[in-house]
């Protein structure tokens, strides 16, 4: 791979800062969008050794599905491709530390605040789920939390297919978060060896609050099902546990609250009004991927009010529907209460961008960071574009279409190529002609020949040469022989002379002076003139007799 170091330009664009992070597969940079003049961050991806082009069909199938995830939760990916060798992903630049910076510097992170991380990580992992994609590779380093507690999933599923065990499994996601959400709480990965603190009258590992004695219990509960030794007695999906985790979240009744309650009615019943205060308590349904009218019905039908929180771009979900659910489906909520969902935009409008002209890749990377994929590939020969260049492509330049739809593309195998037909002794009209039909440019040059005058004598390059389509072949052409100049000379010398430059010499007797007498006065053609080989020259002779 190409030497990269700080201030080297990436696909002409991205000018890169500090190094932030290093691991076997990749390296992250802090680096400035030079055209849109924004903070960004890149991923170079380490090309293993010799190349391994079905490492970077991985790497291109799943940096398209990393792009097209849009979530709060979820970290942003602009732009992917590669310049030269060097393959990269460009992606929203965020500020915090890892979870696992954060445990490594402050030690077991507080319940309250590990609760918050954890229910923002199973919300990302619900959304990918809904959407088709799984994690596959979920640890404390891939999960940022910035200053004021916002957490965001990245290294969405890069490597998954070649290093989960199951990577088609959401529920090894959810397996996964229960690990790191055990670490963080705890300071100690419950898939290793016991902590020396570890209780030694308890099975490793142990629930939370017995190396953390203010974790609630109910917390205890939610972390060991999602450990569990056995897969199903686990949350099957990251939507059961962010579930399980917002109920925790939402808040509790108080018991002092009964007891006022309790008291104000006993006054009333004393003062004899009777006053009857209930809190029912009611499941919330699940309204995710119905629509927003069947999503309040539903909700309504519950005895629950409906608020609209956001909107979200969904690949999933239909315009309109409902994307998410805040309290989630099956929590317990008051009569009454407000149930927040977030709708599908569906998929956004994306305006075709121009790659007639560029070379392939270039254009299959133009087409993924518009948010689009490339349809069919027709490889078709070109006398004008360059082999592996873009001819054409459909939807056209221009055209607004929805984000994933495919983009048509022929692109050129390059030049037609033409085996040379044998046009000697061709007219030239006909050489011509047949050359002509085949895509080829004809130039013409005459030459003194003994072949037939307008028969082409040579062509060149020659015969079953295989050139281009376009290419220039030329022929030469005979314009005949050079009659010589036989006036004044004696009959016989006249008719010799004729016959050896190929002639057939035909006399004309005349009468003319003495001095004239047995020599030619005249010739037709004259001399000079071009005539076909064996063809009659006349001569007129003095012959006075």
């Amino acid at each position: 791979m190409a030497d990269i170091h700080a201030d080297s330009l990436i696909a002409g664009r991205y000018r890169l800062g500090a190094r932030l992070d290093a691991g076997g597969r990749a390296e992250v940079w802090r680096a400035v969008d030079e055209e849109l003049k924004r903070p960004v961050a890149v991923k170079i991806l380490v090309t293993p050794e010799g190349g391994d082009p079905a490492f970077l069909d991985r790497f291109r199938d799943e940096a398209q599905v990393e792009a097209r995830l849009k979530h709060p939760n979820v970290v942003e990916v602009f732009d992917w491709g590669h310049d030269g060798d060097v393959n990269y992903i460009v992606m929203e630049l965020l500020t915090g530390r890892t979870f696992r910076q954060m445990l490594d510097a402050e030690g077991p992170v507080p319940w309250e605040k590990t609760l918050s991380v954890g229910r923002q990580a199973a919300a990302a992992l619900a959304y990918a789920h809904h959407e088709g994609t799984v994690h596959g590779n979920l640890n404390l380093h891939t999960i940022m939390v910035a200053a004021d507690g916002h957490a965001t999933v990245i290294a969405f599923g890069l490597w998954c297919r070649e290093n989960c065990e199951n990577p088609s499994a959401p529920d090894a996601d959810a397996f996964a978060l229960g690990g790191v959400i055990y670490e963080a709480l705890t300071g100690s990965s419950p898939f290793g060896a016991p902590p020396a603190e570890a209780p030694k009258d308890h099975p490793w590992p142990a629930p939370p609050s017995k190396l953390m004695s203010d974790v609630p219990d109910e917390f205890d509960r939610i972390v060991m099902k999602a450990i569990a030794p056995e897969p199903p007695e686990r949350y099957q999906t990251a939507a059961e546990l962010q579930a399980d985790l917002d109920a925790l979240a939402a808040p509790k009744r108080h018991t002092g609250l009964w007891i006022a309650l309790a008291t104000l009615l006993l006054l009333l019943i004393a003062a004899g009004i009777v006053y009857a205060v209930t809190q029912q308590r009611v499941t919330v349904p699940d309204v995710v991927g119905k629509s927003s009218v069947e999503a309040s019905s539903t909700l309504a039908a519950s005895g629950l009010k409906t608020v609209v929180t956001g909107n979200v771009v969904s690949s999933g979900v239909a315009q309109g529907s409902v994307v998410s659910q805040d309290p989630a489906a099956g929590v317990q909520a008051r009569k009454g209460a407000e149930v927040g969902i977030v709708l599908s935009t569906g998929l956004p409008m994306i305006t075709v961008p121009t790659v007639t002209g560029l070379d392939f890749p270039t254009a299959s990377s133009q087409i993924a960071s518009a948010g689009l994929i490339v349809g069919k590939v027709t490889r078709k020969a070109s006398d004008t574009f360059p082999a592996n260049t873009v001819i054409s492509q459909s939807p056209a330049a221009g055209v607004d279409v929805t984000q994933g739809a495919p983009v048509n593309l022929v692109v050129s195998s390059g030049q037609v190529s033409v085996a040379l037909p044998d046009v000697r002794g061709s007219s030239q009209q006909t050489a011509t002609t047949k050359l002509q039909n085949l895509g080829l440019k004809v130039s013409v040059g005459m030459v003194v020949s003994n072949q037939p005058v307008g028969s082409v004598v040579s062509m060149a390059p020659g015969p079953g040469t295989v050139v281009p389509a376009g290419s220039t072949v030329t022929i030469a052409v005979s314009k005949g022989t050079t009659v010589p100049n036989v006036v004044n000379a004696l009959e016989g010398d006249a008719k010799s002379a004729l016959v050896a430059a190929g002639f057939v010499p035909r006399t004309v007797d005349t009468s003319g002076t003495t001095a004239n007498d047995g020599r030619v006065i005249a010739q037709d053609p004259s001399a000079g003139d071009q005539a076909a080989n064996g063809s009659q020259v006349t001569i007129t002779v003095v012959k006075n007799q």
